[in-house]
């Protein structure tokens, strides 16, 4: 597994590429937020205990949740992950984890600066700068603007799916800033 450190490098990554796309049933509340802030040093603290744990693949939009799924219920890191999760007033290390991944990509797109109509904007004036380059061929045109729809449908999906837990992250926007200096 990858080291919970490493996990937060690729999510913040991840998200600021529009990467992050999940459906949720409900928002998060503010409560589950806390937790997780009040969480995170031991999780931290986890993830320079487990940084020397064999690499894999992490879905970088869902990094807790698809590194806890890697370790198949099993183990120490496991173990020490669910234990982290009760103490903190999570129903279960996956509870723990989906609201992790949820709250990073909320506070993510948040702190983003971007609304979606500067997004919007952005994008077709990209598109407009594509079209009249004149060093590129049509194939290459085709391809960019291929990529670049894909990536602004990515983006304004996960703007879409994380707009309610952004409510929830809002009032703690301070406290998380902190954490992800």
């Amino acid at each position: 597994m990858k080291t919970l450190n490493r996990l937060f490098s690729r999510v913040i990554l991840a998200l600021c590429l529009g990467l992050a796309s999940a459906v949720h049933a409900e928002a998060l509340t503010s409560q589950q937020v806390e937790q997780f802030i009040a969480a995170m040093p031991e999780l931290m603290a986890l993830g320079e205990k487990y940084q020397d744990t064999k690499q894999a693949d992490i879905d970088p939009a869902r990094p807790l949740s698809s590194g806890l799924k890697q370790m198949q219920k099993s183990g120490p890191e496991y173990a020490d992950f669910r234990e982290l999760a009760a103490r903190n007033g999570f129903e279960s290390a996956e509870q723990f984890a989906e609201v992790g991944d949820r709250t990073m990509q909320a506070y993510m797109l948040s702190s983003s600066g971007v609304s979606p109509d500067q997004a919007e904007a952005l994008y077709q004036q990209g598109v407009a700068n594509v079209k009249n380059d004149k060093s590129l061929n049509a194939e290459q045109k085709a391809l960019i603007l291929s990529r670049m729809a894909n990536s602004h449908r990515r983006n304004t999906d996960s703007l879409k799916t994380a707009s309610p837990d952004i409510e929830a992250v809002r009032p703690h926007k301070a406290a998380l800033d902190k954490l992800f200096e």
